[in-house]
This record gives structure tokens, C-alpha cells and sequence, in this order.
């Protein structure tokens, strides 16, 4: 299950989809956190609840929720997304219970490859807090994720020595995704998969792996890789701030309906079913296509 907390963020950032949508700076009111978290305890829900959209650490109920999944059996996880500024290590110890990890994007590894795309966001900083909670609550509770574009490939092997030295057990690779009709300026930092650029990450992917990293993200040569969310059994509910209940990012304004209706579980396996049977129409123009994972 993935949730949207909030569309409240502390960086601004070209790329994304979320300062354009209509619900920017809304967050879910408690009263609905609470439902969704009896809807799963009474459902006996054993699964990762996923925590992304705006910056989570934002969120004024997040430690309420953490403690809630947690709490209501002990096959529940927690994988909380974040940019890293506020990802600190006197945060709440429950925030680094062992089924809670934490997800820090890195969309440049300094401040020029972020020139003119990101704002808000210290790389510097993040370094420095990402250490500090590695310091004092080891590598474990957490994973990084290198967002690869043109302007950044070349700091790639300085990522991967710093999630080397720290231990980081997980490294992550997304290409950085240019959304027509977004930021047309940003087409320059859409990475061209010139013979140069391969190598590059081959080494430096290689280079984790040999001490025993797990990677995952592979660009394709050809983006013939067709991702199938229903194949791979990754298609999951989104429950927006206010309940709305979607299928797929990017098209967060197609609701199944809401997480309150009395049928939506039938909703939601309805669709499933049939999504297996006949994908939508859009599924076949999806953006991750391009991508292996």
C-alpha cells in the first residue's frame, strides 16, 4: 500500500510532478490516517506500507503512523521516501525500529549537478545527516537512490563510494524522467545512453556489487524492457491525502474511488483482474518502460 501524507515539501524540484497537482500543500487530516490504519489491522494487512509524495517529515501525524504500522502485527514494514534535509538522527528512535527504512534520493551528488533543477536541497547536509543516522543507528534503516541524468553520471562513482564506505546494504538507480508538457527546460538533463555513459555506471554498478551490495536499476540500451506493474505483482493501491484511492503515479486523477466506500476492496480486486486480463490503454506508453525495475 502506498501513501500519500502530504504534499508538502521543503525543496522545489523541477522534475516533479507533485508542485503541479491540484492538491500541493494539502495533508491527510488524522481522523483518515486512523481509519486506514483500522481498515488494516482489521484486515490483519501483513505487508510494506509506503510513504512517498511530498517530504513525510513534514507530516505532523508521521510518528502516529509509524507506531500505528508497527504496532499491529509483526509482519508489517514501513519504506518511508525523503530528500534527506530533515532526515535526522535525534528524530524519533521508533523512527529506526529494524521494519522501518528510509529512502534518500539523491537527484545530484553537489550542488552544481542541482543548479537549476533543485532547490531547497543541500547535498552537503544530506551527506553529513545520512551519516550521522548511519553513526548511531547503523546502515540497516536505510537505502539510497541515485536519480542519473546527464549532469550527474560522472559523480555516479562518488555515490557509490560513499553508500560503500557507510555500509549501505541497498543502492538504487532511476533515471531521471522528463514529463512532456512539465519542464521542457529539463531536457537537457535527460541522459543520453551513449557508450560512455554505459561504462560508466557498468563500473560503478560493478563496483557495489563486488562488496556484496544489493543494486537494482539498470538502464536499458534500447527501453524495449517494458515494465508490467500487474507482472511483476507491484500493482498497489494509492491512498491520496484524502482517500482517493489510484493505480498508477503520474495519473493520480483516475480514482477506483475512495478508501471510505463500503466496496472498494471489491473495487480494487475488480480492477486488479482485469488488469491482468487487458491493460489500460495507457500502460503501454508508460514512462517506466524505459527502466528495468
Amino acid at each position: 500500500i502506498f501513501l500519500v501524507l502530504t504534499y508538502r515539501c521543503n525543496a522545489f524540484c523541477k522534475k516533479c510532478m507533485t508542485r503541479y497537482y491540484f492538491k500541493r500543500n494539502q495533508e491527510m487530516p488524522l481522523n483518515l490516517m486512523n481509519f486506514i490504519l483500522d481498515k488494516m489491522q482489521s484486515a490483519e494487512y501483513v505487508g510494506c506500507v509506503s510513504v512517498g509524495s511530498g517530504e513525510p517529515l513534514l507530516y505532523s501525524n508521521l510518528d502516529k503512523l509509524v507506531c500505528g504500522v508497527l504496532n499491529m502485527n509483526q509482519g508489517s514494514t514501513m519504506r518511508i521516501l525523503s530528500n534527506g534535509m530533515l532526515f535526522r538522527d535525534d528524530l524519533p528512535i521508533t523512527f529506526f525500529n529494524h521494519r522501518c527504512k528510509w529512502g534518500i534520493t539523491f537527484d545530484g551528488f553537489s550542488k552544481e549537478t542541482l543548479s537549476g533543477m533543485q532547490y531547497g536541497v543541500d547535498p552537503e547536509i544530506v551527506k553529513e545527516n545520512v551519516t550521522a543516522v548511519v553513526k548511531k543507528y547503523g546502515p540497516d534503516c536505510l537505502y539510497l537512490n541515485y536519480t542519473l541524468h546527464q549532469k550527474n553520471y560522472q559523480e555516479l562513482p562518488a555515490f557509490c563510494a560513499f553508500a560503500a564506505n557507510l555500509g549501505i546494504k541497498e543502492v538504487y538507480s532511476t533515471e531521471l524522467l522528463v514529463f512532456e508538457g512539465y519542464e521542457k527546460r529539463l531536457s537537457s538533463y535527460a541522459i543520453q545512453k551513449t557508450p560512455e555513459v554505459h561504462e560508466a555506471y557498468q563500473q560503478a554498478w560493478e563496483a557495489l556489487s563486488a562488496k556484496g551490495i544489493s543494486t537494482e536499476g539498470v538502464i536499458e540500451r534500447d527501453g524495449s524492457n517494458k515494465f508490467a506493474c500487474f507482472k511483476k505483482n507491484m500493482a498497489s493501491p494509492i491512498i491520496d491525502v484524502d482517500g482517493a484511492i489510484t493505480f498508477c503515479s503520474g495519473h493520480e486523477d483516475v480514482e477506483l474511488g475512495n478508501i471510505r466506500d463500503s466496496d472498494i476492496e471489491e473495487k480494487w480486486d475488480a480492477f486488479y483482474r482485469g488488469l491482468c486480463n487487458a491493460p489500460l490503454g495507457w500502460c503501454s506508453k508508460c514512462h517506466s518502460r524505459k527502466l528495468s525495475n
